[in-house]
């Protein structure tokens, strides 16, 4: 998810507060992803 969202957006050049607001972004959407993730199977896991 972090390359997903953070290639596209990201160019030499930039400034520095915009490459930290695309890094803060791909960490947002990674973050979300695995929570998302974790949990879905840890409703499966319990009854």
């Amino acid at each position: 998810m972090f390359l997903l969202v953070t290639m596209p957006l990201w160019h030499p050049g930039q400034a520095l507060i915009l490459i930290i607001a695309i890094g803060t972004a791909g960490g947002l959407a990674m973050a979300a992803t695995m929570a998302a993730v974790t949990g879905v199977a840890v409703r499966r896991l319990l009854p």
